[in-house]
């Protein structure tokens, strides 16, 4: 009696590659395809093809089944007291509750089938994504394209571009001397205004000045007190404080 023993498979010196059909039984469903691996031999590229189609699948979020389990925990609660130190104990209470448990694709759930040519794992779309895609394109092709710019037009634009920045900062710096030479304006006419009004007859109450000046109160006051510290229009004011119905009345005397 002979035994005949298989020589094992050589692996040859060279990488190639090699186009495996592999199956992955999954959820009870079969799903098919091909991973294209380069090995020197054709069991390690079945191996290798298994192994990544089992990552792709882990990566892609896909379970090969979902098993309900009793889940053990621990709950903590205060036991009776020790006799010896007087402290409560701690009483660990063991429970169960049920937890879902996904479990990842594995070497059992896929399979190389075999070997096959280099063209056969081209796939082949549907009418409904061609003729999708054949729209797409169409609408791509009307649209206009952006002429690129020479070296010059983008000169001229960044000129174009300083020009504006430059007008900008003079408009701005003319407004605020604009602004400056109202306030300024604004100021000498209320000055001479308050000093009119405070000056004729006798103490004025601010809140009848406001309405009879068209001023705010703060605007009044401040140009009250302005005339008394600096005077106006090169005389000295005193600032006579006295009540009129329980409200302060103010009126301006030239200093002798």
């Amino acid at each position: 009696m002979s035994l005949v023993m298989n020589k094992p498979e050589v692996a040859s010196a060279t990488m190639r590659s090699w186009n495996i059909l592999v199956e992955a039984t999954i959820q009870g469903a079969k799903i098919q395809g091909t991973i294209t691996c380069h090995s020197s031999s054709e069991n390690s590229a079945k191996r290798l093809a298994c192994l990544t189609f089992i990552n792709q699948l882990r990566r892609a979020g896909i379970w090969a089944s979902a098993d309900e389990v009793d889940e053990s925990y621990e709950v903590e609660s205060a036991g009776p007291k020790d006799k010896k130190t007087g402290k409560s104990t701690v009483k660990v209470e063991i429970k169960h509750k049920k937890v879902t448990k996904y479990i990842a694709p594995y070497w059992n759930h896929v399979k190389a089938i075999e070997i096959i040519a280099s063209n056969s794992r081209d796939f082949t779309f549907s009418i409904e994504e061609l003729e999708e895609a054949a729209l797409e394109a169409k609408g791509m092709a009307k649209t206009k394209r952006h002429k690129r710019r020479t070296s010059g037009d983008v000169a001229l634009a960044k000129r174009a571009a300083n020009k504006q920045k430059v007008a900008a900062k003079q408009e701005a710096l003319d407004k605020k001397k604009k602004k400056a030479v109202t306030n300024k304006q604004n100021k000498i006419d209320l000055l001479r205004a308050v000093e009119k009004y405070f000056t004729a007859g006798t103490a004025k109450v601010i809140k009848d000045a406001v309405k009879d000046l068209s001023q705010t109160y703060q605007r009044i006051r401040y140009a009250l007190f302005q005339i008394k510290d600096n005077g106006y229009n090169g005389a000295k004011y005193n600032l006579i404080e006295t009540k009129i119905d329980g409200n302060k009345a103010f009126q301006l005397k030239k200093a002798k």
